[in-house]
Order: C-alpha cells, then sequence, then structure tokens
C-alpha cells in the first residue's frame, strides 16, 4: 500500500486519525507541529502543519494491521536490548 502524504495546515490542533469527517474513510495524520504566526493585526495565533493522508475503510484497517506489527517487532527489539544489557550486567556481577 503507497500512501499519498500531503502537507496541511489548520487552526484547530488534527487527530492523529479521524474517522468522523468523511463516511467514505478515514484521515490519518504524522508530524504535527504548532508554528506561532502574525495575522493582519500583528497579533499571534498558533497554526499546525503536519502530514495528511485519506484512506478507505479498507486501507485503514490495512494500515492499522501494519502498525500494529510494526509496534510489536519495536517492543520485541527494544526488550531483547533490554534482555541483553541485564544479562550483561549479571554477568559482570553488577547486578
Amino acid at each position: 500500500m503507497q500512501i499519498e502524504w500531503k502537507r496541511a495546515e489548520s487552526r484547530n490542533k488534527p487527530a492523529l486519525e479521524d474517522a468522523q469527517s468523511s463516511i467514505d474513510g478515514v484521515y490519518i495524520r504524522r508530524n504535527i507541529e504548532s508554528q506561532t504566526r502574525l495575522d493582519d493585526k500583528n497579533e499571534e495565533y498558533t497554526i499546525f502543519c503536519y502530514d495528511e493522508a485519506f484512506l478507505t475503510h479498507e486501507e485503514f484497517k490495512n494500515y492499522s494491521l501494519i502498525q500494529d506489527v510494526a509496534n510489536t517487532v519495536s517492543l520485541k527489539h527494544d526488550n531483547d536490548i533490554i534482555d541483553a544489557y541485564t544479562l550483561q550486567l549479571i554477568e559482570g556481577g553488577i547486578l
């Protein structure tokens, strides 16, 4: 699945996932950053800049499954690193 990300802006902080704005699918967002800007009256306001993509419900289901697998693999990898380090500490007599 190839996701087409587009740069977007909003005055309101967007949710990472939005299934309410369209009955046809789900908006997903990443890299949300806030910026302060000045309006015509030289008053500050905050705007949110982010990457956004639209997925059909079926695409979103597949995307969610892929994200779950990626998170599980990442967590397993992190746990393996912690276990290896703990073993080194035990073998070195530190723990």
